[in-house]
């Protein structure tokens, strides 16, 4: 026989369901934290400086990694609960839509719905932190999709610095962002000068340029998935150097940097120059004299220095040859190491000029 329940029980649990209602409807998204950590696998590495979460299940995944900055103070304190706070409402948002599918579709069929959450490293400024975190979402479909937030804080109060005050107040800061975008995503492969979607997404219009994150060497830009071509190309990001953008920067958060004095350059002290051996005597040069008529300047012989065919064995020496000339060169003598100059005369030897590949002496008998 079945059991029936006390009329009274039955009551009092329609009162308090009654009074619970009402009370988890009106639970604001920023305060879903035991909500959006329910079940969740937290670990604190780093000396306190990384926190990480984890739930796998049949459908449904997630990993989330995300920093903690250093210190105790109040504004590190601030800091550090308002990227909690950041983390829980992206945990948040993504298990209501969970319930919310699996309540309207019945059983979940199919992949898992995943969510990764990651972060960049952390930049310490002198008056700012920078921490930028970015997350992969799949909810079904053909594909996930990938999306950016920076978060600025100041170093004397904590609060997260939005957009917008990353400048002077005064500054058009929108139209110098976007022509040094434009300017830079021109040139790369993916776009061109008119393309249409590359415009509209790089037009000066504060929505276009909410994910900016100051960077050691500048201000990182980044235009998400969809926002200035189609999926296939991703999400893109332009890194603007600070000297680019400083007539326009916040000076409470960038202060200007001092000139350097003006000095003169130390000068490298210059390598001695290598001792260079002092050149010797240069024999005198002999007097040139006119050749004779029919001499090896106007007789096709082979001019002063060139040697003979290396299978005419060289003479021993030169003698006078005036009795039984060579028939080409009448009134010279031609030596194989070297070459005569000048007309002989009668009773004379003729003199050989040694060359400079053969330093060696002739001896004239």
């Amino acid at each position: 026989m079945p059991m029936q329940s006390h009329p009274l029980t039955t009551a009092l649990m329609l009162v308090l369901l009654t009074i619970a209602l009402p009370v988890i409807a009106e639970i604001p998204d920023a305060a879903l934290v035991t909500d959006a950590r329910a079940g969740l696998t937290q670990v604190i590495s780093k000396d306190g400086r990384e926190v990480r979460m984890s739930e796998t299940r049949p459908t449904l995944k997630i990993d989330v990694v995300y920093p903690r900055l250093p210190g105790n103070e109040p504004a590190v304190q601030e800091a550090n609960a308002a990227i909690a706070a950041h983390i829980d409402d992206i945990l948040g948002g993504f298990r209501r839509d969970y319930r919310e599918f699996v309540t309207s579709e019945g059983d979940h069929e199919g992949a898992p719905w995943q969510l990764q959450i990651q972060y960049d490293p952390v930049y310490t400024s002198e008056r700012f932190w920078s921490v930028g975190l970015s997350f992969y979402h799949y909810s079904g479909g053909a594909h996930g999709g990938t999306a950016h937030v920076p978060l600025v804080f100041s170093k004397a109060t904590g609060e997260r610095v939005p957009p917008a005050q990353l400048f002077r107040a005064d500054a058009d800061w929108v139209t110098a962002l976007a022509e040094a975008c434009f300017s830079d995503l021109t040139g790369r492969v993916a776009f061109s000068e008119d393309d249409a979607w590359l415009r509209e997404g790089t037009a000066p219009v504060a929505d276009n340029y909410r994910v900016l994150l100051p960077l050691a060497e500048g201000l990182q830009v980044t235009f998400e998935q969809y926002q200035i071509g189609p999926f296939a190309i991703g999400f893109h990001q332009v890194l603007i150097p600070y000297a680019q953008l400083a007539e326009i920067l916040n000076p409470e958060l960038f202060p200007p940097q001092e000139p350097v004095p003006d000095s003169e350059p130390e000068q490298e002290p210059q390598p001695e120059p290598a001792a260079v051996a002092a050149p010797g005597p240069r024999p005198e040069p002999e007097p040139e004299r006119e050749p004779a008529a029919g001499s090896a300047a106007t007789n096709g012989a082979e001019p002063v220095g060139s040697t003979t065919a290396p299978d005419a064995p060289p003479p021993p020496h030169v003698r006078d040859d005036r009795e039984h000339p060579p028939a080409d060169a009448p009134g010279n003598v031609r030596g194989a190491r070297g070459e005569t100059r000048g007309k002989t005369g009668p009773g004379e030897a003729a003199q050989t000029q040694p060359t400079a590949a053969d330093p060696e002496e002739f001896v004239l008998p």
